[in-house]
């Protein structure tokens, strides 16, 4: 069971030790809902790395709890996809991308430039090409189960592709 540390509240805001702060007018993230996701998560992340701050995985869990303004569910279906959408964008360089339209928006990732998705909304391709994307292919990219085309061509990525793409069983 990952917690992200001794403390459930290490990722909160610096400038909201307690949450009190409403979003879209009648969610209220609480330490239940935090908590709540992480555990929804929680397969799919090393706890490890939510213990830095600065961590594309602690970025998007923060992004995910606090502004995402879909505030889904945590028995949300698509929860785990726009996680792990959102940990995929955090690491790269997000000034880099010449078109990241819909990105970290308000609308579902399905709409987000490059993502596609099949008739159940989950991500079925990801196709990204020739966009400036500096940055690495995170872990997390191996669990979307659905993706049968994964298209990065012309971009900047470093790094390994990492082992978790052999996951993608469908991926042609």
């Amino acid at each position: 069971n990952i917690t992200g540390g001794n403390d459930t509240n290490m990722l909160l805001r610096p400038e909201e030790p307690e949450i009190t702060q409403r979003i879209n007018d009648d969610k209220i993230p609480t330490p239940t809902r935090y908590q709540s996701i992480l555990n929804r998560i929680s397969s799919i992340i090393d706890g490890q790395l939510l213990d830095e701050p600065n961590s594309p995985q602690s970025r998007a869990l923060r992004w995910i709890v606090y502004d995402d303004d879909m505030q889904l569910d945590p028995k949300s279906d698509n929860l785990k996809q726009r996680y792990i959408l959102s940990t995929f964008y955090f690491s790269t360089d997000t000034n880099s991308w010449s078109d990241d339209d819909g990105w970290i928006g308000d609308e579902s990732e399905c709409k987000w430039k490059g993502v596609t998705c099949n008739q159940f909304d989950a991500v079925s391709e990801l196709k990204i090409t020739a966009n400036g994307i500096s940055g690495v292919i995170p872990d997390e990219i191996g669990e979307l189960q659905s993706l049968e085309r994964l298209d990065l061509w012309k971009n900047a990525f470093t790094g390994p592709i990492p082992d978790t793409i052999g996951k993608l069983i469908f991926l042609k």
